[in-house]
């Protein structure tokens, strides 16, 4: 007689503490000494990611790189293309900015020379059949002039970019940010020119992006609504007939002076995370702070949770939230501790943001600047040391162990077998089984016989 077994077990997890990181290193094959390699970094579906080096020379003083990271079949990662301008000059510095989507990344040069000195750039490159990486588009703004720093930010989504222009005159270094779509000819165009609606001089709305679908957010950490510096950002929504609309104003419940407040900024899909790093500047020296808006029901946008800086009554930690990075129920945020860390947070069932895990590089030292990239994907963190060893570096973490588990029932208290169901005469059976804690489990079923 053939008997089927089906075999139901909980697996407790007691946190969703990323316990289990494995860490690799990624350095650039051709280093020329202050590269900057790990300042921006990016990833895409957990399989590639890109570092810019936006300092690197390769026989142009600083025209900039940006270096393709692959996902081999044993786990590894390996350099798998080095991103140049096809018409990069002296101090472009190519790759300041970077954003990656499945096979396309997009990468800013702030100090091309195209609409004047340092109006800026940014470039398009997509991933052949043949596993190379060609150009396909430069961008650049149809109204740009010198000193725009077009491409400072950068933020890919599919086929739509955003690229910030952080000091765009209108008024006197107010900032805008552009968006570019693909058409079907393979071309990108201009189809929008993002400004804020009561934009002031010195704002530098743009000097952070990020782009989700039909929504985008702009940071301009120097607005001035809740005292000097307090800083805002933005909310855009992509409209029916193909324009796009300032839906809301983001500012920190709690905003005061000095906080630069949406200096980095991030998106996924209906949820912000917007960092101030310098929250209580007074009298605590600036720890820093993130928040967490959400989109209602009503379209409006609304802040659900302020993630402080960890360990007030512990070590200083300085710019927490300097650099964001959100991934649908997971954030990386970094801070400054003299070596450079960031802290994992996720959220919870009742809607609270819980801190998980605090990464720091295994060979770091002062003046790596590790964390001043930070990219996260799911499970996969990648987080820049532009500082490291001169040419610099950055670090891909993952982690093993599921971020959260759907605990259908009640755990039980102690250990449970029981009796087969139906009966072990029938052409199938059911064994039940439960435990209160995580095991290993080795079942054994004897016939009658005692085999």
């Amino acid at each position: 007689m053939r008997i089927l077994f089906s075999i139901l077990f909980a697996s407790l997890v007691t946190s969703s503490a990323w316990a289990q990181v494995v860490e690799q290193k990624l350095t650039m094959s051709d280093p020329d000494g202050y590269d900057q390699f790990g300042k921006s970094v990016s990833l895409a579906n957990g399989q590639q990611a890109i570092v810019g080096a936006w300092t690197h020379s390769h026989g142009v003083f600083e025209s900039g790189s940006a270096y393709v990271f692959e996902r081999q079949a044993d786990g590894s990662w390996v350099e798998a293309a080095e991103l140049r301008a096809s018409d990069g000059a002296e101090e472009d510095v190519f790759g300041f900015s970077v954003s990656m989507q499945q096979d396309r990344v997009l990468v800013g040069a702030r100090d091309d020379d195209d609409n004047g000195e340092r109006s800026g750039s940014a470039y398009v490159f997509e991933r052949q059949r043949d596993g190379s990486w060609l150009e396909v588009a430069k961008l650049i703004a149809s109204d740009g002039a010198a000193g725009d720093n077009f491409g400072y930010s950068a933020s890919l989504s599919v086929d739509r970019a955003l690229v910030g222009a952080w000091t765009d005159d209108e008024p006197s270094q107010s900032g805008s940010a552009y968006v570019f779509e693909r058409q079907r000819d393979g071309s990108w165009l201009e189809v929008a020119k993002l400004i804020a609606s009561d934009g002031a001089e010195n704002d530098l709305f743009g000097e952070s992006v990020s782009l989700s679908g039909e929504y985008a957010i702009v940071g301009a950490p120097l607005d001035d609504d809740d005292g000097l510096s307090s800083g805002s950002a933005y909310m855009f929504e992509r409209q029916e007939d193909g324009s796009w609309l300032e839906v809301a104003k983001l500012t920190a419940s709690d905003g005061a002076f000095g906080d630069f407040f949406g200096d980095a900024v991030s998106l996924s899909g209906a949820r912000a995370l917007v960092g101030a790093k310098y929250d209580d500047l007074f009298p605590d020296d600036g720890r820093g702070s993130a928040y967490i808006f959400e989109r209602q029901a009503d379209d409006t946008w609304l802040e659900v949770a302020k993630l402080p800086s960890p360990d007030p009554d512990g070590p200083q930690f300085e710019n927490f939230g300097a650099r964001v990075s959100l991934s649908e129920d997971l954030a990386l945020i970094f801070a400054f501790d003299g070596l450079g860390l960031a802290f994992v947070f996720e959220r919870q069932t009742d809607g609270s943001w819980l801190q998980i895990h605090r990464i720091t590089a295994s060979d770091g030292q002062v003046a790596d600047n590790f964390g001043r990239g930070l990219a996260l994907h799911g499970n996969l963190a990648l987080i820049g040391a532009p500082g490291d060893d001169d040419a610099g570096s950055a670090y891909l973490y993952e982690n093993h162990i599921p971020t959260a588990v759907d605990m259908t029932t009640d755990l039980p208290e102690g250990y449970l077998l029981s009796a087969p169901h139906p009966n072990p005469f029938n052409m199938s059976t059911k064994i039940r089984f439960s435990l209160p804690e995580s095991a290993q489990v080795r079942l054994v079923v004897y016939d009658v016989l005692g085999r």
